[in-house]
């Protein structure tokens, strides 16, 4: 029986600590030992640390009478009584990062017209929020000089594989500080997890076939590929500026630009459905009494 080792999604990293999704709970893997930092708490999803590593944000999915409903949480990194900072009430909220003054980036489909038509918000800690008049997008990550990098339709790719349409995931660069944007990096298909490091853009894109790792310098040449998964995407790529953390196939890997390695995230966690599977095992390892029936015979 193949052993499963469980299914990671929606990693983040900051320093040697990375936190993701498992049983659809948010753990936090640090030195070999992951912990869980919400149990029953709904569906939790995307993650991220905040510039100091203090905080964690991410969005709870909860089953209503009318629906889901989605709003973002903080937590402190090294675990407590999550807290609640959104209320829109829309099923289409969702964490995107956070800003450098440590408010939470979120995009959200709060009163806009239609539910597909998504707005960036930054949220503070105490759930005064700002609309920050981009227009529709769902990544927003700012660099150093100025630069800032807007994303528009960037979406987990296996959800639409190969898709080269009108509503295609694209990036927009600005170097005066968000003043003014201008299209970035042209690709014939999807691009996702726009990320900033080492004055390059890294993103996520399968217009070669499969969701991988690439990235361009900032205006928008020098074009590399840097994974080379071909059974199964690069999905919900972050970084914490000096590394990039993703998920492929349930399993967590780290990309270190520096050595351009790809390094698979040894994890294995006592998850409770995990110890819930069927396995086979060796009846010899628990015997602990036996007796013989009247009339048989114990052969040695």
């Amino acid at each position: 029986m193949t052993d499963v080792r469980g299914y990671y999604m929606f990693p983040d990293v900051y320093g040697d600590d990375i936190i993701f999704v498992a049983e659809d709970d948010l753990w936090r893997f640090s030195n070999g030992v992951g912990v869980r930092l919400t149990s029953d708490f709904g569906v939790v999803i995307r993650p991220r640390f905040s510039p100091d590593g203090k905080w964690i944000a991410f969005t709870r999915l909860q089953q209503t009478d009318q629906g889901t409903a989605a709003d973002v949480y903080v937590i402190p990194s090294n675990g407590g009584e999550p807290r609640r900072i959104t209320y829109f009430g829309t099923p289409f909220t969702r964490t995107v990062g956070w800003t450098s003054d440590g408010r939470v980036l979120v995009y959200s489909d709060f009163k806009t017209p239609f539910p597909q038509w998504r707005e960036l918000y930054a949220v503070s800690l105490s759930g005064v929020y700002e609309r920050l008049n981009l227009g529709p997008a769902t990544a927003l990550i700012y660099g150093e000089g100025g630069v800032v990098i807007l994303g528009r339709n960037n979406y987990d790719l296996p959800f639409w594989r190969r898709y080269r349409g009108g509503t295609r995931g694209v990036l927009w660069i600005s170097r005066d500080g968000g003043r003014t944007f201008q299209r970035f990096l042209d690709l014939p298909g999807n691009i996702t997890s726009p990320m900033l490091v080492g004055g390059r853009v890294y993103f996520v894109s399968d217009h070669e076939g499969v969701g991988n790792l690439y990235s361009a310098d900032l205006s928008g040449g020098d074009l590399r590929r840097h994974t080379d998964f071909k059974d199964f995407y690069v999905r919900n790529a972050s970084t914490d500026g000096r590394r990039i953390v993703f998920q492929a196939g349930g399993d967590i890997y780290l990309y270190d630009p520096a050595t351009e390695q790809v390094k698979l995230v040894e994890i294995d966690l006592p998850l409770s459905r995990k110890a819930k599977m069927a396995k086979f095992v060796d009846p010899v390892k628990y015997l602990e009494y036996f007796s013989l029936a009247s009339g048989t015979h114990l052969v040695l």
